[in-house]
């Protein structure tokens, strides 16, 4: 079946593109082979409620939204799933980069043996290229960064050493150190979610488009001031009316060489209880793949908004979305209150609520990037008064 083509399933949803996607969840240990009926013509199959049932297990696995709906996303990361070490000859095609969960494997495996492939994503570039060629030649194998049957024995042999310790991580937050210079001369783009015909969520009269964009423009300018290089990725020269979805967000970023990532965003819900902040960093499923850094900031972008806002603390949460997995700097997606909570809707129509929530964000991002103290290991921070506070830097990135 044409990956392009492939349908978006749901509940009651039926033909072959459901036999495929079941077999791929059997493969991956997601469905029962006792509760799988081989007998029925693929074209007849239905999503019923055990298929549903393991559709969401596998989404919750993989680090997505857990809700049955197999759109491009969910057959993505699928497909990816299909594949374990060994099946396939690996390598790192620039353009059109594998992907897939012998990929993750490798990466895993190889960051656990102590050798940097950078980011465990299950993407094979060029990061996870040098580390197997420095894996190669340690095991006295032909270095050319191409994982085929020696290199993938030469792991198995190995399997028994490895640990799954913190390598990823601390490699992670030990290269962040060298940026802690100061703001001045970062790079940081800012992302207001949705754009052009996407409005995103509505509600008590307001667009999430135009809330998050206005918000958007406040941050630019307080991280300006302070001499950041800010960039959007809605503006008139940039993306807008061009529907750009997340990888290409993340692309943007990749490209530009940016420091961080921040994707502003406001929710809605069903129920009209729902309210607060919440921030996701790349991190969750089943490979272990996280960001420190992206973990730590996110933590301190909701902190401070609720500490000057008032908002509910939902605390942050590990997702593996595009915009996440695809940066190769700290990157994080932030929800600042629900339309459809009256509360938080008329918070967000204030023009002082706007201010106070961009002064927020701009000062958590410049305490990130500010010089640890090697004496103390704090940082010293502002509160909203001016004045000097010394914080323990474990609390921020």
């Amino acid at each position: 079946m044409n990956e392009q083509i492939r349908p978006t399933l749901r509940p009651g949803s039926s033909g072959a593109a459901v036999a495929e996607l079941r077999d791929i969840l059997r493969k991956v240990g997601c469905l029962n082979d006792d509760a799988v009926d081989d007998t029925a013509p693929p074209d007849e199959l239905v999503v019923d409620a055990t298929l549903d049932t393991a559709i969401r297990f596998f989404q919750q696995t993989q680090g997505l939204k857990a809700d049955g709906i197999v759109g491009r996303l969910t057959w993505a990361r699928a497909l990816e799933a299909r594949w374990t070490l060994g099946e396939r000859l690996l390598l790192c095609t620039p353009g059109s980069l594998m992907r897939g969960r012998d990929v993750t494997t490798l990466q895993r495996r190889l960051s656990d043996l102590g050798f940097n492939c950078g980011r465990v994503d299950g993407i094979f570039g060029q990061r996870t290229e040098n580390g197997l060629r420095e894996f190669q030649v340690n095991m006295g194998l032909t270095a050319d960064g191409t994982c085929g049957p020696q290199a993938v024995e030469a792991l198995r042999g190995l399997a028994r050493a490895i640990t799954g310790g913190r390598a990823e991580r601390l490699r992670d937050s030990y290269s962040f150190d060298d940026q802690r210079t100061g703001l001045f001369g970062k790079v940081i783009v800012l992302d207001p979610g949705h754009g052009a015909d996407d409005a995103g969520s509505i509600g008590h009269g307001l667009v999430e488009r135009d809330v998050v964009a206005d918000i958007a423009l406040r941050v630019e300018a307080l991280l300006a001031q302070q001499g950041a290089v800010v960039l959007l990725t809605r503006s008139p020269h940039v993306f807008e009316g061009r529907g750009m979805d997340d990888e290409s967000r993340a692309l943007f970023a990749n490209d530009q060489r940016a420091d961080a990532v921040i994707s502003l965003h406001v929710d809605s819900c069903e129920t009209p209880l729902a309210n607060g902040v919440a921030a996701f960093y790349f991190g969750g499923g089943r490979a272990g793949g996280h960001s420190e850094t992206g973990q730590m900031l996110a933590g301190a972008l909701v902190s401070a908004i609720c500490a000057v806002t008032g908002l509910a603390d939902l605390r942050v949460h590990a997702k593996q979305w595009d915009l996440l997995r695809l940066t190769t700097m700290p990157a994080v997606r932030l929800y600042i209150g629900y339309l459809s909570h009256l509360g938080d809707a008329e918070k967000l129509a204030s023009e002082t609520f706007r201010d106070a929530a961009a002064q927020a964000i701009a000062q958590a991002v410049a305490d990130a990037f500010h010089p640890r103290d090697e004496k103390t290991g704090t940082v010293e921070l502002k509160d909203p008064q001016g004045s000097g506070v010394s914080t323990p830097a474990s609390r921020l990135l």
